[in-house]
């Protein structure tokens, strides 16, 4: 009866990160800072939330005996490696920066242009991004709990 919770983070975290999109567009937020306003608003709330929330409907629980925040642990499977893998990949993220001194002039030697990534290298990206030690640990916490060898741990 809890699985949709298991979803929810990819919900919370999805709404807020196009919220932070949409205020950071309507602001004219500066282009340096507009990626961290987007995950500052897309993670700020994604925990406090759900327990704030689960704490407060919990009178409405207490007629069916469980309490609603022994829930939040469900929630919190897949928020970890939403927070450390696409939060990662939004905060690590270069901008290029406006030349807005005026510091740029006809004398710079001109480079070539850099190859296009191969796919190898696009997938090796995202790879690395995603799978952050702490998301790694994640994961391998959610194997042992799914499986036998949970009842070792106990």
């Amino acid at each position: 009866a809890a699985w949709p919770l298991l979803l929810l983070p990819a919900v919370n975290v999805g709404a807020g990160l196009l919220l932070g999109y949409v205020v950071t567009a309507v602001a004219c937020t500066p282009p340096t800072c507009r990626l961290a306003a987007v995950v500052a608003v897309g993670f700020g709330n994604s925990t406090g939330l759900p327990l704030l929330l689960l704490g407060t409907i919990n009178a409405s629980f207490r007629e069916h005996h469980t309490n609603p925040v022994l829930y939040l642990s469900v929630y919190l499977l897949l928020y970890p490696v939403l927070q450390w893998s696409v939060g990662n990949y939004l905060i690590s993220r270069r901008v290029p920066e406006p030349d807005t001194c005026g510091l740029l002039n006809d004398m710079e030697v001109e480079e070539a242009p850099p190859l296009p990534p191969t796919l190898f290298d696009r997938i090796k990206t995202v790879l690395l991004a995603t799978f952050q030690p702490s998301v790694i640990a994640t994961l391998i916490g959610i194997a042992i709990a799914l499986s036998p060898i949970w009842n070792w741990f106990i």
